[in-house]
């Protein structure tokens, strides 16, 4: 049965360590609206690790499991949009945050904009995710990776090696 709610939450999986950053920030975004939100997990990337750590939350915070959906069809960003949203109009949600990877949030923007029309209240939560990961590299192994890649990616940034180099975060 699903209940009708004003906002929903749309937190697309990943790996567990990205997956646990993109949910936490929906988490945040839940706590925030509790009565009258639901949070959605889409992807296939949704593992067992991934399972525990939101029903651990969800006993940590005392939220009824009955505020989760889970759509795990998914294999692509389009699919996140198309399935979430059959979610959604079922719980007669007019209100979306989508929260993904801040790299990938152009493609999010575009799919569930084209998906979900005008018709909905569309908001994106970047989660920290992507070169921030290298940040704990070695910065001589950081620097022989970004050797790989083509110069004119590597002159774009230059200005992060040199902030790495000196000890300082990539961001």
């Amino acid at each position: 049965m699903f209940e009708t709610v004003s906002r929903a939450i749309v937190a697309l999986t990943a790996d567990f360590k990205d997956f646990k950053r993109r949910f936490d920030v929906a988490l945040s975004l839940y706590r925030q609206n509790k009565r009258s939100s639901s949070l959605i997990i889409s992807g296939t990337g949704f593992s067992e690790q991934s399972e525990s750590y939101v029903y651990e939350m969800f006993k940590k915070f005392d939220i009824p499991l009955y505020h989760i959906r889970l759509e795990l069809l998914s294999n692509s960003t389009m699919e996140n949009a198309l399935y979430s949203k059959h979610i959604i109009d079922k719980l007669r949600a007019r209100k979306v945050c989508v929260v993904g990877d801040s790299s990938q949030m152009a493609r999010i923007k575009k799919y569930f904009g084209k998906t979900f029309g005008r018709d909905y209240e569309l908001e994106f939560y970047p989660a920290p995710v992507g070169l921030k990961a290298f940040q704990d590299l070695p910065f001589e192994i950081f620097k022989y990776m970004l050797s790989l890649l083509p110069d004119r990616i590597n002159r774009n940034i230059s200005i992060r090696l040199k902030r790495l180099k000196d000890g300082k975060t990539l961001t």
